[in-house]
């Protein structure tokens, strides 16, 4: 396979999807938090199914690591060991629950004590993304400079509850105080910043691979601006998919984020190498993962076993 065409599915459009996660998500916590009759009991429910499922998964993902998880504990490497659990677990994937359990607690505590902060909420959530950006995206550029060195050599990375989630979390919860009559009509507005915010995302994501500086391209400064119109134009256009198959599939999404990496290493019981060499099945790949991956989430969330349940239902 061109390592440019892996570059630009890999990089430059798909990486966009885990910070859309995160602003929709605080988007819709602002909504709920508004709305919510009693949103201390909703939130105490709310954050017991994350642990339970974080728990869970990070028991299963963890097994073929368990050797490693004993030996940095027995040689006393406390804060590597609490790296493993709350921000690089070996099983690079399950960083997102503990990030998004972190972001969780933080707009609560902010909306419940803090609810008219919301400038002093979008500095902070500005700097903080800031640091995550220069940390990941622009890494051989910044890695020698403080605070960056002092945030790597603390954290490992930055993609991460604090300069990751958090921000993004927070900024869809601020979008949530916005009148959805005044967005619609800047509609014209809306699909131009959107337009441009891609082209940023291609010009981007070509210029720290021409300079080979990213860390992991999972923070790029163009993702801000991408992520928050693809919202703004999602609500402007709220029955855009409504009552389509795909809407329908809503509920089971978050299982196929919990369960891909194992379909994954299924698929690689087969000369999967081989058949990624074709340009073809390179592009048809991840469609084939998300098929079998949403399959087995659907089966476990309808499943009438709530043993299966409490994996994938918050």
């Amino acid at each position: 396979m061109d390592p440019a065409i892996t570059f630009i599915i890999n990089q430059k459009f798909s990486r966009f999807a885990v910070p859309f996660f995160l602003i929709t998500a605080g988007y819709f916590y602002g909504v709920k938090f508004l709305s919510s009759a009693d949103l201390t009991g909703w939130f105490k429910k709310r954050m017991k199914a994350l642990i339970r499922i974080y728990l869970l998964w990070t028991f299963l993902y963890s097994l073929p690591y368990l050797d490693l998880w004993v030996s940095v504990l027995m040689q006393g490497q406390f804060l590597r060991w609490l790296q493993m659990v709350l921000i690089a677990p070996p099983q690079v994937h399950m960083w997102y629950l503990p990030a998004f359990i972190m972001a969780t607690l933080w707009i609560y505590l902010v909306h419940s004590y803090f609810p008219m902060a919301r400038k002093r909420l979008l500095i902070i959530s500005m700097i903080l993304l800031l640091m995550g950006i220069l940390g990941d995206g622009y890494y051989h550029l910044t890695n020698q400079l403080w605070p960056i060195n002092w945030i790597l050599t603390i954290f490992g990375n930055t993609r991460n509850g604090i300069f990751f989630a958090i921000p993004y979390v927070s900024l869809g919860y601020l979008v949530s105080f916005v009148s959805l009559e005044t967005l619609a009509q800047k509609k014209r507005w809306l699909w131009g910043g959107f337009f441009i915010s891609v082209i940023l995302v291609i010009f981007e994501g070509s210029l720290i691979d021409t300079l080979d500086i990213f860390y992991d391209a999972n923070l790029l400064f163009s993702h801000l601006p991408l992520t928050i119109f693809i919202l703004l134009l999602c609500l402007v256009y709220p029955n855009f998919m409504k009552g389509s198959k795909v809407s329908y599939q809503a509920p089971y999404t978050f299982g196929v984020y919990l369960n891909h990496m194992i379909v994954i290493v299924i698929l690689y019981i087969f000369p999967i190498n081989v058949l990624r060499s074709n340009v073809f099945f390179e592009i048809i790949y991840p469609f084939l993962i998300l098929r079998l991956s949403l399959n087995w989430s659907k089966a476990m969330y309808l499943s009438d076993s709530k043993w299966m349940n409490m994996w994938v239902k918050l």
